[in-house]
């Protein structure tokens, strides 16, 4: 059950890669996703690489900043991703809502209809049965 309603603004890209071999190609299989998580104690980032199921998750602490969160999500897909984005869905999470009521709204947007809550509180939408977990750490630019 979600513990704080927010919005699930999820980016499905046209590319499959992998962040530990450097490596990207277009997406025949399975597609990377770009997914930002905003609520109102502050946002998620979440980069999925499809190639090896890695999964990069960034959390922006900003209490209060809901509407430019969701402008900042936006941009920054648009600034970075413009060229390779083929769709985005945006999603309003009402507090309270089980994990098979945002599922059957996933399914009802043709979307595989597999979610997870992590550290107690974040939405993940995952685009397929396969696990994901982190195993690689980005660098800092």
């Amino acid at each position: 059950m979600v513990k704080e309603g927010g919005t699930l603004i999820i980016s499905i890209l046209s590319v499959e890669s992998s962040y530990k071999k450097n490596k990207e190609i277009k997406a025949i299989k399975h597609h990377d996703i770009l997914q930002w998580w905003v609520t109102n104690s502050g946002a998620s980032r979440i980069k999925t690489y499809s190639l090896d199921q890695d999964i990069h998750i960034y959390y922006i602490n900003k209490p209060n900043e809901f509407e430019n969160l969701i402008k900042l999500a936006k941009s920054n897909n648009q600034k970075h991703y413009s060229d390779i984005i083929i769709k985005n869905y945006e999603f309003k999470i009402e507090k309270g809502m089980k994990l098979s009521e945002f599922n059957n709204l996933l399914k009802t947007s043709k979307l595989n209809p597999h979610s997870e809550l992590f550290n107690n509180n974040h939405l993940i939408w995952l685009p397929d049965n396969r696990e994901y977990k982190t195993i690689t750490t980005p660098s800092k630019g």
